[in-house]
């Protein structure tokens, strides 16, 4: 067994089943090993971006360990992005990198990794890392590889691990313990006092117009049944982040749907009433959780903080009662001691009119008729309703940045939880290209990228992927010739859009020419039930390439009003005009 043979060994020991990848030379003793595996497929990718997106996709759909493999300088530089993404999103992740043999280091080889007289990856990743390092021997092997699958599930976040060519062939000394998971991956966080979780039953029982809000640790926890326990035992409202979006029936009675970026109109409502206890769970307060640090999330009474990360507390908004560990364990424990039977029923009464009287003020939906529109070229939202009428109610839906993020998560009413994907922090564009590894974690549901032309083009090829590794993920393309989101910000704040706007581009004759399915949709009702079924009874990948009516404005939220504020403090207008004329 030689290092790279160790390597593999440990990423099957913790169930690793694809990796996802791009040869090279000097990735060589990892490509043999991962040949001679029987328990890890390779899925090699077209750019190194596209494999750490995947990675992501995996690692979300499985809450398990993301592992993508590239060779040496640019490779291992095109993954950043990806790897960046992971790290604000707290997404369990590793990256291993080739490097040049260390006996050429004082060579200046090409693509020098190394941090002698080349890049020093294994120094720019631990920018963008929870941990980088290079293995120098067959001795550190084992050690480096337990430190970097430990740290990658404590710290919820990215790993890098740089093997050079001429040590991966390295041979383990005979007789090397190689460690099992139970002996370096610690357990799962404790629960906090009962005393302090009784603290929180009784604020909530006493409150009068309590509040629930899921994020995304809560969906990592699985926390789902008892969530929904205690919102029907307690009859308390329910809404969640974007990237939690689904972990609550979206239909349910209780649900508001998403807060912050991009908004239902019924939680901002339900705010604006005067929530006084509120219920955090799994929540990382940031601009797009918060609709940028609102003051309406303010309960006036209490407010608690459940999370299993302790950084979480009170970092933007002050706790109350926090609570730090397992949150579907301290969730499980709360219903268990609520006092059930000495629940005021008016108390109950009370709550169930109040929701049903703010939810009657308002529609979820900004402009909510033109979910039925009829005109031609379709309107966004009536293909997001098409879509969700179409699909099967567990299709899980990767999507992108930008105008693809900020229709969807308002428009598209999700029932199963681990049905949404999303980058809220880094948020790249071509991020849904997450989607073919979401496909590898569920070969038996639907997989639906939605997407926009201008991601399309950065991140587009990699439909080849999943055509050369069968994976039939469908790809939703938002074509409305533009870089959506952008043209409509400078719009609203009085600049020239003209470099937003980009010629038209024929993504299903594109699909075709990659061997997927191409199907261009240009009216309302041409994407139905029966033109689903069948696309997705072919087993290929599929491309709709969707013409949307390029003057709709997606739902913003509190973003451009606040932009706009925040220009006027700061930018002259004779600043604003000089940006203006050169465009």
């Amino acid at each position: 067994m030689n290092v790279a043979d160790l390597i593999v060994r440990y990423l099957e020991d913790i169930g690793v089943e694809r990796v996802f990848f791009l040869p090279g030379g000097p990735v060589v003793p990892l490509t043999e090993a991962f040949w001679k595996s029987s328990k890890i497929k390779l899925i090699c990718s077209n750019h190194e971006t596209g494999a750490a997106f995947m990675a992501y996709g995996y690692a979300w759909s499985r809450n398990t360990l993301g592992v993508c493999c590239v060779t040496a300088g640019p490779g291992t530089t095109n993954a950043i992005t990806g790897i960046a993404t992971a790290r604000l999103d707290r997404v369990p992740l590793l990256i291993i990198s080739a490097m040049n043999s260390i006996k050429y280091f004082s060579k200046k080889p090409a693509q020098d990794s190394s941090p002698y007289d080349g890049i020093d990856t294994v120094g720019i990743y631990e920018k963008f890392t929870c941990y980088s390092k290079m293995i120098t021997s067959a001795e550190e092997a084992g050690y480096v590889m337990q430190n970097a699958i430990k740290i990658a599930f404590l710290n919820q976040g990215p790993v890098h691990v740089s093997l050079p060519t001429d040590i991966g062939f390295q041979e383990i000394f005979p007789g090397r313990q190689i460690l099992q998971p139970g002996q370096y991956l610690p357990q799962s966080p404790k629960v906090p006092e009962i005393k302090e979780i009784q603290r929180a039953s009784q604020a909530l029982c006493q409150a009068q117009k309590p509040l629930l809000f899921i994020g995304h640790d809560a969906v990592q926890s699985n926390a789902f049944e008892e969530i929904r326990n205690l919102a029907e035992t307690l009859c308390i409202p329910v809404m969640t982040t974007a990237k939690a979006k689904g972990s609550f029936p979206e239909k349910h009675p209780l649900s508001l749907g998403v807060y912050g970026f991009s908004s239902s109109y019924q939680a901002i409502q339900y705010l604006k009433e005067k929530h006084d206890v509120l219920v955090s769970l799994g929540v990382e307060f940031h601009e797009n959780s918060t609709d940028l640090g609102s003051e309406l999330l303010m309960p006036s009474k209490c407010f608690i903080q459940i999370n299993s990360n302790p950084l979480y507390y009170g970092n933007g908004y002050p706790g109350d009662i926090g609570l730090i560990g397992n949150i579907k364990e301290i969730l499980s424990i709360i219903n268990q001691t609520l006092p059930k039977d000495s629940l005021d029923p008016n108390i109950l009464e009370s709550r169930k009119n109040f929701i049903q009287a703010t939810k009657a003020k308002v529609s979820r939906f900004r402009d909510p008729e033109k979910l039925y529109s009829a005109s031609s070229p379709i309107k966004p939202q009536r293909l997001l309703k098409d879509i969700e009428d179409s699909f099967p109610e567990d299709t899980v839906y990767v999507v992108d940045a930008g105008s693809s993020f900020l229709w969807s998560s308002h428009f598209l009413t999700l029932q199963k939880p681990r049905t949404f994907l999303i980058s809220t922090r880094h948020a790249p564009m071509g991020f849904s290209i997450a989607s073919i590894g979401c496909k590898c974690a569920f070969p038996k549901t639907p997989v639906v990228a939605i997407i926009g032309d201008g991601s399309m083009k950065m991140q587009g090829m990699e439909i080849a992927t999943a055509v050369n590794n069968q994976l039939p993920v469908v790809f939703v393309v938002l074509n409305d010739s533009r870089w959506g989101a952008i043209h409509f910000g400078y719009e609203l704040l009085g600049l020239k859009v003209d470099l937003a706007k980009s010629h038209s581009i024929d993504f299903a004759k594109l699909a075709e020419s990659l061997g997927a399915i191409g199907v261009t949709i240009r009216k309302p009702g041409e994407i139905h039930k029966e033109l689903i079924d069948k696309l997705l009874g072919l087993a290929k990948p599929v491309v709709l390439d969707v013409y949307i009516d390029p003057k709709e404005c997606p739902p913003f939220g509190a973003r451009i009003e606040a932009m706009m504020n925040h220009n006027a403090k700061i930018h002259s207008e004779e600043v604003l005009d000089c940006l203006a004329s050169k465009e």
